[in-house]
């Protein structure tokens, strides 16, 4: 699975966490194996680094019973967000629009 691929996959994982209000123990898991795989990536900035370490600390606190569904939805939209802006102009698309790439 490429760069891209990952990002849209979380971004995916994400969105439906926002959705549903809630997350299982497979996604918490699967969240936090991506973070750390796009954090081994060394094509990854700087600003996208925080918002995975962030995204990979919110999966491991969350990942307890009784605390799946206990976030702030704006937290996961916008990490969305920024993720879907950071795909856009990530490795292998050109300078334009990049993130302090």
């Amino acid at each position: 699975m490429n760069y891209h691929h990952q990002l849209q996959l979380l971004s995916d994982i994400l969105m439906n966490q926002h959705d549903e209000h809630y997350g299982t123990h497979d996604e918490y898991r699967q969240v936090e194996r991506l973070a750390n795989a796009l954090l081994q990536n060394p094509s990854v900035n700087g600003e996208l680094r925080e918002i995975l370490n962030n995204i990979r600390n919110f999966a491991t606190e969350h990942d307890i019973d009784g605390q799946q569904g206990n976030f702030i939805p704006s937290d996961l939209s916008n990490w969305v967000q920024q993720i879907q802006n950071s795909n856009q102009s990530g490795p292998g698309m050109g300078n334009a629009g990049n993130l302090n790439m």
